[in-house]
């Protein structure tokens, strides 16, 4: 999908960038991402089926690093971005303004759900509804809080105790394997900037203290929100859970024509009203312009009989 080089190697020495530079020889490492040929496949002809030309495909982590990152502050003195989506668990690990190392777990927040569910016999939307409002991603119990109990929709108490165990277990070991791709990458003890996590799993109370304990990384930050301005008439949600489309609709600046938008279409969200509000101004003065250029105006000849008839 994508290559991203590392540093080049000319004659002795070593540089980010060969361009310019007086060598005998040079040697370059590169980080390739790459994907299963099936699964590009079946998304590629997805689309031409449905009728959508391909333009260019884009990764997903590289993108919400764009969106959430700061370049000074995150990427170039080094930084571990996590984000713990529905499916899946990302890792995206910058170093001097460069991807080191990328990994996708396939565990994800709605493994916890489907673990609540099935170990209390309830559906997935109440175990979402639980995760979120009492789960927690590392609790320290005490005799006064063991003893809490929640009541199900069905009239049954399950225990605290029991629910933070059931969500604990499943995010330890997804914490486990983000600090194995992490440690992965040969530069864990030289992230100045710590982690970053983003994405609904992000959400789960006490994720920061549960981070820290199986990752060893104290320096954490959760980031809710991208760092550009978005203009929608849909109410902002500022949770994590959409970084990553906004950071892939951010990119669509062409149209399949090649060129640019125009500024004031750039809007993520089109509202309907005022796209027909538009339409009808339009229409309106086009109509005004043809009357000043003197075009004949349609007459209505009365009917003399049916007049008569009424009066």
């Amino acid at each position: 999908l994508d290559i991203i080089p590392q540093e080049y190697k000319l004659g002795s020495q070593f540089s980010m960038s060969p361009v310019g530079v007086l060598s005998s020889g040079i040697e370059g490492r590169f980080l390739n991402i790459v994907i299963r040929r099936t699964f590009y496949n079946n998304i590629k002809s997805c689309l031409e089926q449905a009728g959508i030309e391909v333009v260019q495909f884009y990764t997903t982590p590289i993108v919400l690093a764009n969106a959430v990152l700061n370049v000074d502050s995150d990427k170039r003195p080094g930084c571990a971005l996590v984000d713990i989506g529905r499916d899946t668990t990302t890792v995206a690990v910058y170093q001097k303004n460069l991807l080191r190392h990328l990994s996708v777990i396939p565990l994800g927040s709605d493994n916890v759900t489907k673990d609540i569910a099935s170990s209390l016999s309830i559906e997935e939307s109440e175990a979402e509804s639980l995760k979120l409002k009492y789960g927690s991603a590392y609790t320290e119990l005490t005799e006064e809080t063991e003893d809490e109990n929640y009541t199900l929709k069905d009239g049954r108490l399950v225990s605290r105790k029991l629910l933070c165990d059931i969500v604990e277990a499943r995010m330890e070991e997804i914490l486990v394997n983000v600090s194995d791709q992490i440690t992965a990458s040969g530069i864990k003890d030289t992230l100045i900037a710590g982690a970053v996590l983003t994405g609904g799993g992000a959400n789960i109370k006490d994720i920061d203290k549960a981070f820290t304990v199986y990752t060893g990384i104290e320096k954490l930050k959760v980031a809710k929100n991208v760092n550009f301005a978005v203009n929608s008439k849909i109410a902002d949600v500022k949770d994590g859970t959409r970084n990553a489309i906004l950071g892939l609709l951010a990119l669509g600046d062409e149209n399949c024509a090649g060129t640019a938008i125009k500024e004031e279409d750039s809007s993520l969200f089109v509202d309907e009203e005022l796209e027909t509000k538009k339409t009808t101004e339009t229409v309106s003065t086009r109509t005004k312009v043809e009357e000043l250029n003197g075009q004949p105006k349609p007459v209505i000849k009365e009917d003399t009989e049916t007049h008569q008839a009424e009066k």
